[in-house]
């Protein structure tokens, strides 16, 4: 009888594992298979409700099915009564959580997936708050299943949140001037921004405290979110990252202007392509500027996509009207100066100091 009713238990148990194990692959089955292709139709397809309820997802299926054979097969494979109602309590949270889980992912995918299409990708202040505010959410819902009173933290947390606030004065002003920043969508990573203040660079990331610019030289700069609300700041990619650059060019004085403003708008026009960053739909002109010790001086007006497509764009340029001018037979510029030396009139003197150095000489004129 004995051995009858172990071979019966250890059979029972046998098939509560195989149970147990069968739900779990199948739930790693739909996880990893059914819901991660139904997730890449939906990202190929920017269905923007299914990539997010599918993205909420994640893990659900596993543990859903895990919770079911555990549900299932508890009694089985944990005979021990109080162990077993301590299981059956874990198991109840879980799925409590697991729920909220899922709401809470709902939300936050919905909102990160939001500014990333509508940004140049995600941002680390973004994906920091959501984290934060799906801790509470999951840490507040686990202590009221657990009947851990909420009212008196809440007290605590009201009552200490002036001094708190004074406290952490700078570091709150720089957070909420960080959501500031991506409520009102100043700035976004990838843009090209210069301060009032002289710093410039490629926005890189946007965190709790700081924003982190990177420099042309690759240099990281780390601007505090306060400072990035209350300066004038100039985004070079709003409205659009197309870029007027004017480039001087100084002809001689004795120079046929007509036929200089005509080689320098057909050589910048030349350059009006996308290979070399140009901007094919944009006329160039070439205005007189200014008189000066060189010559002439021309501004020739350029059109890039973007701020950083300047560079080379200059460098082809003055590469090329150097060229035109050598084959044209123009004269390159050369510093003049004219100096008119005049008689010392009578009575002039020359006083000098001590140190022998000329104070002061009338009459003479440069």
């Amino acid at each position: 009888m004995v051995e009858a009713y172990d071979a019966a238990n250890n059979s029972a148990i046998f098939q509560a594992y195989t149970f147990l194990l069968a739900v779990i692959a199948i739930g790693a089955l739909i996880e990893f298979g059914i819901i991660k292709l139904l997730k890449r139709y939906a990202i190929r397809r920017k269905w923007f409700f299914a990539e997010v309820a599918l993205r909420a997802l994640g893990g659900q299926a596993i543990f859903w099915l895990s919770f079911l054979g555990l549900a299932s097969t508890l009694a089985t494979v944990v005979p021990d009564l109080r162990i077993a109602s301590a299981v059956r309590l874990l198991l109840n949270l879980m799925a409590v959580l697991a729920v909220m889980s899922f709401l809470v992912r709902l939300v936050t995918n919905a909102v990160r997936l939001y500014f990333i299409r509508h940004t140049m990708g995600s941002i680390s202040l973004l994906n920091n708050v959501l984290r934060a505010f799906s801790f509470i959410v999951l840490g507040t819902t686990a202590m009221a299943y657990l009947g851990v009173p909420i009212g008196p933290l809440l007290t605590i947390l009201a009552g200490s949140s002036i001094g708190l606030s004074l406290a952490l004065r700078e570091p709150l002003a720089n957070l909420f001037s960080g959501i500031m920043i991506l409520a009102t969508n100043k700035i976004q990573p990838g843009d090209y921004v210069r301060l009032s203040t002289g710093q410039e660079g490629f926005v890189d990331d946007i965190r709790w405290a700081d924003t982190y610019l990177r420099e042309l030289t690759e240099n990281l700069l780390v601007v505090p979110n306060s400072l990035m609300t209350n300066t004038i700041l100039t985004n070079f990619d709003r409205p659009n990252s197309e870029f007027l650059i004017f480039l001087p060019v100084a002809v001689p004085y004795d120079s046929d202007l007509t036929r200089v403003e005509a080689l320098l708008i057909e050589e910048g026009q030349g350059m009006m392509h996308k290979e070399l960053g140009g901007v094919p739909e944009h006329t160039v002109r070439a205005r007189l500027a200014a008189f000066g010790e060189l010559g002439v001086q021309f501004n020739v007006i350029l059109r890039t996509h973007e701020f950083n497509e300047q560079f080379p764009l200059r460098h082809e340029f003055y590469q090329r009207v150097f060229a035109r001018f050598a084959s044209e037979g123009l004269p390159h510029p050369i510093p003049i100066q004219r100096i008119r030396i005049e008689p010392v009139g009578k009575g002039t003197v020359a006083e000098l100091d001590q140190s022998g150095q000329s104070e002061h000489i009338s009459g003479v004129k440069q």
